[in-house]
C-alpha cells in the first residue's frame, strides 16, 4: 500500500513538473491553442490511466452525481455531433477543448488530495515567488525596449503590441498573468504568519508588498483590465479568513493591518509622479471604460458575441456543432474571446450550463470548505472568468486557475492543513 502511494506520488510529481514546463516555457515559444492542448493532454491522460493502474486492487468509487454528470453529458455530445451540422474538426476539438477541460478538474482534485502537503508547498512557494520577480523585470525590460523577449510568429499573428507585454507567458497571456499574480499573492498570505519558517516570515510579506505594486502598475501598461476585478474579487476570502463571521478585537485588529499595508502601497503609487499619473491615466479610466461598456451595450464585444451565439439557436438548437466553429461561414473573428460566447455558440447554451456546473462542483471541492459565503465566493469566481477569460478552452487557465482555488483552501484552512501533514510524518 505504501509502495503504490511513493508510486503514484512521484508519477504526480513527474507530470506537474512537465505541466509546469509547458506553461512556463513552452508556451511562450509557441501559444498556439492546438499545440499546448494537445501537449497537456499527453500528460494528463496516460497520468490518469497510470493512477487507475497503480490502483487497481481498489475499488473505485463514483458518487450517483458524478455519475449522472457524465451520462447527461456524453448524451449531449453524442446529439450534438447528430444533429448540429458543422463538425469537421469534431474528435481534435472534443478531446482538447471539451474533455480536456473536465479531466484537468479531475487530475487536480487527485493532486489536492494526494500530492499537495508542507513540503510540496515550499518549492512551490519559491518557484512562483522567483519566477513572478524575474518574470516583472522581463516586462519592465519590455516596456523599455520594444520587442524584447517577444517571438516573431506571435507578434505577426497577432499585431496588438500589449498583448505581448506578458514576459515569459507570451502572446495572448494578461490573464494567464492575473491568475499568476493571485497565485503569488495566496501563496505569500499562507506563509506570512510561519512560526517554523523564519526566512519565509520575513520574505512573504515583502513579495506580497512586491507583487501588489508590480501588477498593478504593470496591468495598466498592458491594458490588463480585468486584473483590477480580480484583485477585488480574490481579496474576499482574505477577509471572510479575517472575521470568519464574528466582528472580534483580534478581527477588527488584523483587517486594520490589511488596510495599513494597503494604505501604505496606495501612498507610494500616489507620492511618484509616474506612477500617479500611469493609475490614473490608465488604470483608472480604463475600470471607468469597462464599467460604461458592460452595460450590456454593442460597445461590449463579449455581449454581443454572446447575443450572436444565442440568436443562431433558432436555426440550430445545439449550436454549430463541436469542433464547427472554423467550418461556420458567418462566425464574427472574435468569437471565442471569452466561454460566454464560445461554448454557447458551439453547443448550445445548456452546453454552457454544463461545464458551468463541472466546474463549480470541483472549484467547491479544492475549497474544502461548506460554508455557503464561500459556495458564492466560488461562484462568482466561475462566472467572472466564464464572462472575461478563456477557461474552457485554454489549458494553461484552467491548471492556474486550479492551483488558484487549492491555495485559497489551504489559506482559508490554514490549521486543519498543517496538522494534516504533522499526523502524516508521524
Amino acid at each position: 500500500m505504501n509502495l503504490n502511494k511513493k508510486r503514484e506520488s512521484n508519477l504526480l510529481l513527474l507530470s506537474i513538473i512537465l505541466i509546469f514546463f509547458e506553461i512556463f516555457f513552452l508556451y511562450w515559444l509557441n501559444p498556439i491553442r492546438y499545440n499546448y492542448n494537445k501537449i497537456i493532454l499527453s500528460i494528463i491522460v496516460p497520468t490518469l490511466l497510470l493512477i487507475l493502474l497503480i490502483n487497481k486492487n481498489n475499488s473505485i468509487k463514483v458518487s450517483f452525481g458524478r455519475f449522472l454528470y457524465v451520462i447527461i453529458f456524453l448524451t449531449y455530445i453524442i446529439l450534438n455531433y447528430l444533429i448540429a451540422p458543422f463538425h469537421n474538426n469534431f474528435r481534435i476539438e472534443l478531446l482538447t477543448l471539451n474533455i480536456l477541460p473536465l479531466l484537468i478538474l479531475k487530475y487536480f482534485e487527485i493532486i489536492n488530495n494526494r500530492l499537495i502537503n508542507d513540503k510540496i508547498l515550499h518549492y512551490l512557494y519559491w518557484f512562483f515567488n522567483i519566477f513572478n520577480v524575474f518574470n516583472c523585470i522581463i516586462i519592465i525590460l519590455q516596456i523599455n525596449i520594444p520587442y524584447f523577449m517577444m517571438d516573431y510568429y506571435s507578434l505577426s499573428s497577432n499585431k496588438f503590441y500589449l498583448d505581448h507585454l506578458t514576459g515569459l507567458i507570451g502572446m495572448n497571456g494578461t490573464h494567464i498573468l492575473s491568475i499568476l499574480y493571485c497565485i503569488v499573492i495566496y501563496l505569500n498570505l499562507i506563509f506570512i504568519n510561519n512560526k517554523t519558517d523564519h526566512l519565509k516570515k520575513v520574505l512573504s510579506p515583502l513579495f506580497l508588498i512586491f507583487t501588489l505594486i508590480s501588477s498593478i502598475l504593470i496591468s495598466s501598461y498592458n491594458d490588463n483590465k480585468s486584473y483590477y476585478f480580480m484583485l477585488a474579487l480574490y481579496f474576499i476570502p482574505v477577509l471572510l479568513k479575517v472575521f470568519n463571521g464574528r466582528l472580534t478585537r483580534s478581527a477588527v485588529f488584523q483587517s486594520l493591518k490589511y488596510l495599513i499595508v494597503i494604505f501604505g502601497i496606495v501612498l507610494f503609487l500616489f507620492i511618484n509622479p509616474t506612477t500617479k499619473h500611469i493609475i490614473i491615466d490608465r488604470a483608472f479610466n480604463n475600470l471607468i471604460k469597462v464599467g460604461v461598456d458592460a452595460s450590456g451595450t454593442d460597445k461590449d464585444e463579449r455581449i454581443s458575441l454572446f447575443n450572436y451565439s444565442l440568436s443562431i439557436h433558432k436555426e440550430y438548437p445545439f449550436g454549430v456543432g463541436i469542433g464547427g466553429t472554423q467550418d461556420y461561414m458567418n462566425t464574427p473573428s472574435h468569437m471565442g474571446i471569452s466561454e460566454l460566447s464560445a461554448k454557447t455558440f458551439e453547443g448550445g447554451l445548456f452546453y454552457l450550463v454544463l461545464f458551468i456546473v463541472a466546474f463549480y462542483h470541483f472549484y467547491s471541492c479544492l475549497l474544502k470548505n461548506n460554508k455557503i459565503v464561500y459556495k458564492i465566493f466560488v461562484f462568482m469566481c466561475l462566472m467572472f472568468a466564464v464572462y472575461y477569460q478563456q477557461l474552457f478552452l485554454n489549458s494553461c487557465e484552467n491548471i492556474l486557475f486550479n492551483l488558484l482555488f487549492i491555495f485559497i483552501g489551504i489559506y482559508i484552512n490554514k490549521n486543519v492543513f498543517y496538522e494534516k501533514n504533522e499526523v502524516v510524518r508521524r
